[in-house]
């Protein structure tokens, strides 16, 4: 259970103290918890399945499935956002967490009239995002960028520092996260 409540916390970018500052629990706990050297309450794991955003059934998968080809728009899941970044945005993942793939697929809403002092994901990997509707400025090594609907962005090793949607409507992207 464990190491797979880490392949999903990380696959999320959230740190341990995230996680547990969100559970209730302290670091050390989520630590032990991760090196398998202690094991979690029932209401504790249902704690961790909420802010990790799976099913509890999730953690104790021994197998999953061959191939996947369809995932309907009911099974995506909120990314619960914490911190600057609340009330600000929404984030759906719209690929299971638990897939064994080479990218994460997510739906990122930008409300109108709201700034982000930062990226919406703690990942330090590649990443790209078509913008579906609207506008938004992002600020990425000091430069700032007016990204339109229809524009693709791609990071390698940098990430938005700042975002700003002072539209009057939902900037919205589609964000793959690459593994």
């Amino acid at each position: 259970i464990g190491a797979v409540i880490k392949k999903y916390r990380k696959n999320q970018g959230m740190s341990q103290k995230e996680l547990s500052r969100r559970v209730g629990v302290t670091p050390s706990n989520i630590s032990q918890i991760e090196s398998s050297q202690v094991f979690p309450s029932i209401p504790a794991l249902h704690k961790i399945a909420d802010q990790l955003s799976v099913d509890i059934a999730s953690f104790f998968r021994e197998d999953f499935p061959e191939e996947q080809i369809l995932f309907r728009a009911a099974t995506g899941s909120i990314i619960h956002q914490a911190g600057s970044h609340k009330g600000h945005l929404q984030v759906i993942q719209l690929t299971p967490f638990d897939m064994n793939g080479k990218i994460d697929l997510f739906l990122i809403d930008i409300f109108p009239g709201k700034k982000l002092p930062g990226h919406f994901f703690q990942y330090k990997g590649q990443e790209t995002g078509y913008l579906l509707s609207g506008s938004v400025k992002m600020t990425c090594q000091d430069q700032v960028h007016t990204v339109n609907a229809g524009d693709t962005l791609y990071f390698k090793t940098t990430s938005p520092s700042r975002w700003e949607n002072s539209g009057n409507e939902n900037a919205v992207f589609l964000w793959i996260k690459i593994k």
